[in-house]
């Protein structure tokens, strides 16, 4: 049976966690964050369920560069089907990387 949420955002006992935006901005991430980030969600299982819903990630304001922002265009190639918004501003990508973020967000 599918559960439902209630206005005050709580959960039924037999629904799963919707999590439709998720605010990791000023949190000093960088490259092994990001990788971790993505991996976890690319792997399936309860991490991704609990994230299938993603429409709005913001990591601005991190030290994300090229390297970080090519595994998040990789994602979002493979497993960010529903995403609609992606904060990005405030990091240290380069060419490179916003290259790479294109391509990804119009794989």
């Amino acid at each position: 049976a599918e559960g439902s949420k209630g206005g005050d955002g709580k959960k039924g006992s037999d629904s799963k966690l919707i999590v439709e935006v998720l605010d990791a901005s000023s949190r000093n991430l960088g490259e092994a964050s990001v990788a971790a980030f993505t991996r976890s969600l690319s792997l399936g299982g309860e991490a991704y369920s609990l994230i299938s819903s993603l429409r709005v990630l913001k990591l601005f304001k991190n030290k994300i560069r090229d390297d970080g922002a090519t595994l998040l265009a990789d994602w979002l190639r493979t497993s960010a089907a529903g995403l609609e918004e992606l904060h990005l501003s405030h990091n240290e990508i380069g060419t490179d990387g916003a290259v790479a973020l294109v391509r990804g967000a119009f794989a």
